[in-house]
């Protein structure tokens, strides 16, 4: 397997990477995160717990937001799309774009997650059951982490009460139920707009 560097961008959120692999183009979204773990009044984290959690983020997010066709280059063919997690456990010396704190909570508890997206240190607050779907009114349940990744990269709430859009106001895409930054987990094509004009231009097209 041989990899040729086409164009490599640091960015505030994550890194983007776009190389060329045995003719083909891939682009990989690099993000490097610090897990912090919180203990709650009657629940804790083990260290096992911790490692699971963890890998279940990975692959979570890495399995939803990957792409097989970003964009399809007329002269290039198609560009995959890849998350690279670069996970870090409760290290602050690490070098990572991201801090999470994960609260441990009863099972089948709910707490509110949330992303902060700062000049230089972004946070996101998070809690043990962001792996499991619920049910927020698409049609199909939503993980809070998979969502919330969303907002990691950028991608603003689409449900017309969001704290940026009153409902006076809402945005264009509310009525999307199923969009991953409504409602639901499906990856819509706008999901994605930054990503394939930074590759269109990275490819000079």
């Amino acid at each position: 397997m041989s990899d040729k560097l086409v164009k490599r961008e640091e960015f505030n959120n994550y890194n983007l990477i776009l190389l060329e692999r045995n003719g083909a183009h891939i682009l990989f979204l690099a993000i490097s995160i610090n897990f912090e773990f919180e203990d709650t009044a009657g629940q804790t984290w083990s260290t096992a717990g911790k490692q699971k959690f963890m890998q279940g983020w990975e692959r979570a997010i890495e399995s939803k937001w990957n792409s097989s066709n970003l964009y399809t280059s007329p002269k290039k063919g198609a560009v995959a799309f890849r998350v690279n997690v670069i996970p870090f456990l409760e290290n602050s010396a690490a070098t990572s774009k991201w801090t999470l704190t994960i609260s441990k909570i009863k099972p089948g508890g709910f707490a509110t997650s949330s992303v902060s997206d700062g000049f230089v240190w972004n946070s996101s607050v998070g809690d043990s059951e962001d792996l499991n779907p619920v049910s927020k009114g698409g049609s199909m349940g939503q993980r809070a982490a998979v969502h919330e990744f969303g907002h990691m990269i950028g991608l603003d709430d689409e449900y017309p009460d969001s704290a940026l859009f009153p409902s006076w106001y809402p945005p264009a895409n509310h009525t999307d139920t199923d969009s991953i930054m409504h409602s639901g987990e499906v990856i819509r094509v706008r999901h994605l707009a930054e990503f394939r004009e930074w590759t269109k231009s990275a490819l000079g097209e």
